[in-house]
């Protein structure tokens, strides 16, 4: 909703000045420049001893509602006098009661808006995305103002988005010009009274753009999601796409024309729901989902902004089901993705997912919901910031996880290795992410008790966690008692000598149960990529090689003799796996591998 545009003018004609001194005398033709500097210095009084034209007057006057910087200018109350009708000789301006702290406030919210979501060497459209993204996870859409006309309070104003975090449309359209105007980019409101709205239309290299911030935050709020529905369109565009709920643009004031369509079709940030990270100007990070229901896969994807080269780091198995309707999931995505203490997070229905890009190491926390699910994550400064509710479309509750920062006691090691084994007698169950209840608990105690795995942390298994290539060779070398491999030449180069899979890595190719994935391009090398996720396919490949020395399936896909081997083994009934589904495309958890070893072990 945007502020009514009534004026309330008093136009007295007079004959004479009344007495009294002015504060400012504005003469010749810079006199709109000594009214605007009055206005930013909120002088009240303005003369003009050689009258000036009032249409231009008050066009200038009205110009100021759409700037952003002066949300204490009282619009639509100023007055001026004219000595003949047409010609304005002095001008009083009122503003609102904002004390000197509020502009202090302000500026301080803008700075920290600017260091929060730029980078150095930003382009000015990665400005324009991450201070857009910044916009909608910072900012809540007032829906009791958008609902009263007469609340014409800070939510209309660039004050109440920057500072209160609450506003309606045109305190969203406002909060991004003034940003953009920080960062050399120039941007203009769109308005139209047809649909009750505004927006922004954002000017990169020479082209003008539409963009709506308020229509690509969801209401209500959901933690941690960013839209992009409406970011940098042409007004073809603007005026044929949906906002979902069948709403449209159209209607706004032809002030400026946008005809340039390179970013109308399939743009990368198309159907992202999330916001955009950058850990640098040449990286950004997202989250691509596949499937749907069940088979829905989350990946955070690395993207190199030059290139447009996209690397899946991390890859989850997670959906959102129904609650109390079983059988049926949501169809879609409702994670957050942050930032926080140097690693990336975002989050399952009861999972916290974590991956660190200085070393590559992921970690899966395993959240107490209760009766409900987790939508939406954000980074807080004490921790990640999480909405809990049994439904997206309600707004839930707010909880803190107070994650510990890296090298905090009892987090988890930042080089990829597993925590060190808990000390003390009569521990039967060291961690907390496991109970008695669980169809893997004997096993999970099993692999602990023989030294095939100690766990992420020292109280935390983390069941659900993804195994990695390294992890799985690591587990199946350990079971096999720690063999040392009879040559000591390394084939890979992405396996370094220091390794803690590095011994299982050797042993394991001895063994053939893997040859690796592949030789690069560049240096001839061969690879193993220590740090791939593995599916039911690829583990129980793993196992089945392991266990009975072939190396070859026979029949069907490379996975098929391995599968079937498993079923005979009894080793798949009621765990994680589904045999509707497609082995290969299903990541495999820590809490099924090792259940699997022991399975087998324990026969």
């Amino acid at each position: 909703m945007k502020k009514s545009l009534a004026l309330f003018l008093a136009l007295l004609l007079l004959l004479a000045l009344p007495t009294g001194a002015l504060a400012v005398t504005a003469s010749g033709t810079d006199w709109q420049e000594t009214v605007e500097d009055a206005v930013r210095s909120r002088t009240e009084e303005v003369e003009f001893p050689d009258g000036v034209s009032a249409s231009e007057l008050l066009d200038l006057l009205d110009s100021f509602y759409d700037e952003p910087e002066y949300f204490y200018y009282d619009y639509g109350t100023y007055s001026y006098y004219q000595t003949d009708p047409g010609t304005a000789i002095s001008l009083t301006i009122h503003y609102l009661p904002y004390p000197e702290a509020a502009l202090q406030a302000y500026e301080a919210a803008v700075q920290a808006a600017l260091q929060e979501a730029l980078l150095p060497g930003m382009s000015d459209l990665q400005k324009a995305l991450a201070l857009h993204d910044w916009l909608d996870l910072h900012i809540t859409y007032d829906e009791v103002s958008a609902a009263d006309a007469s609340r014409e309070g800070d939510a209309y104003t660039a004050y109440g988005a920057l500072v209160n975090r609450t506003a309606v449309c045109q305190g969203y359209s406002l909060a991004y010009k003034a940003l953009l105007a920080r960062c050399g980019i120039e941007a203009a409101i769109a308005s139209s009274d047809a649909i009750d709205h505004s927006w922004n239309f954002v000017r990169l290299e020479g082209s003008w753009y539409q963009v709506d911030v308020t229509w690509d935050d969801p209401t209500p709020d959901r933690l941690g999601q960013a839209e992009h529905t409406f970011f940098l369109l042409s007004d073809e565009a603007m005026l044929s796409r949906d906002s979902g709920s069948g709403s449209l643009h159209y209607g706004w004031a032809p002030d400026v024309v946008c005809t340039d369509t390179r970013y109308d079709g399939d743009v990368f940030w198309t159907g992202l729901d999330q916001p955009l990270l950058f850990t640098d100007a040449s990286t950004v990070w997202l989250l691509r989902s596949e499937g749907e229901g069940s088979e829905q896969t989350i990946s955070l994807v690395r993207r190199d902004w030059d290139s447009g080269a996209e690397t899946a780091v991390n890859t989850v198995f997670d959906y959102w089901p129904v609650w109390n309707e079983e059988g049926y999931y949501w169809c879609g995505v409702y994670s957050g993705l942050c930032l926080w203490d140097g690693r990336i997070w975002f989050n399952g229905p009861d999972t916290l997912y974590v991956y660190d890009p200085a070393d590559g190491t992921s970690e899966t926390v395993c959240l107490d919901v209760g009766d409900q699910y987790l939508y939406g994550i954000a980074a807080d400064e004490e921790g990640i910031l999480c909405r809990l509710t049994t439904s997206y479309q309600e707004e839930g509750e707010l909880r803190i996880y107070r994650a510990e920062r890296k090298g905090e006691a009892g987090s988890a090691p930042s080089g990829g290795g597993e925590a060190a084994a808990p000390k003390g007698e009569g521990r039967t169950n060291p961690f907390t992410d496991v109970s008695p209840s669980d169809y893997f608990y004997d096993a999970v105690l099993w692999a602990y008790d023989s030294g095939v795995t100690t766990g992420k942390a020292a109280d935390s298994f983390a069941p659900r966690d993804s195994c990695s290539r390294a992890e799985v060779m690591t587990f199946l070398w350990r079971a096999a008692g720690r063999p040392a491999p009879s040559g000591q030449e390394n084939p890979f180069a992405d396996v370094p000598e220091t390794a803690y899979y590095r011994d299982a890595v050797l042993w394991a190719v001895e063994q053939g149960i893997t040859n690796g994935t592949g030789t690069d391009g560049a240096t001839g090398l061969s690879l193993f990529s220590p740090k791939d996720p593995c599916s039911y396919a690829h583990i129980l490949t793993f196992l089945w090689r392991a266990m009975t020395g072939q190396s070859t399936s026979y029949s069907g896909t490379w996975y098929s003799d391995a599968l079937l081997w498993a079923e005979v083994e009894g080793l798949l009934d009621s765990t994680g796996f589904d045999p509707a589904g497609t082995p290969n495309q299903q990541p495999c958890p820590r809490m099924d591998i090792v259940e699997y070893l022991f399975r087998y072990s324990t026969r």
